[in-house]
């Protein structure tokens, strides 16, 4: 279903950024189906899109509290979508409905409040752009070594 939200034009969306997006292959199991999607029984489209807020401080979060579309440009578009905070304490019981809490453990992250599968809106076309954007920047960034020295010296 394509969005026809008016706010979602190129100068709005260029404006928000998520933090990280992923595209997750695997097939979702089917008790974690929404009840659209088992209803359509579509059994090859069940990957998924997760979203990710990053968040160092209370006062971040705080901030990000403060205006819920910044994230709901995103969150819309995802089938989980994931607050990743530093630690635990940074969120005090006011987690928005649905999101997921990740938080660090050893090298690694831990689900400290698994995010609730919805049915995602299609992503806009300038946002589909968006995100192959990143990545082949990414893909260059990590590919183009980098010499400090020799940037300094040139």
């Amino acid at each position: 279903m394509q969005s026809t939200d008016p706010t979602l034009k190129a100068d709005f969306l260029a404006a928000r950024i998520a933090d990280a997006v992923v595209l997750d292959t695997w097939t979702t199991p089917h008790a974690d189906l929404t009840e659209r999607e088992r209803d359509r029984r579509v059994w090859s489209e069940r990957q998924s899109i997760h979203g990710f807020e990053v968040k160092v401080s209370r006062s971040d979060w705080l901030t990000e509290l403060a205006d819920p579309t910044k994230a709901d440009a995103w969150a819309r578009h995802c089938h989980y979508f994931w607050l990743v905070a530093s630690e635990k304490t940074i969120v005090r019981g006011d987690l928005p409905d649905g999101w997921g809490l990740l938080v660090p453990h050893g090298v690694s992250l831990r689900v400290a409040v698994k995010p609730t599968r919805r049915d995602p809106e299609q992503m806009p076309l300038p946002m589909i752009v968006s995100l192959a954007r990143a990545v082949q920047k990414t893909e260059v960034d990590i590919a183009t070594p980098t010499n400090h020295t020799n940037r300094s010296q040139a």
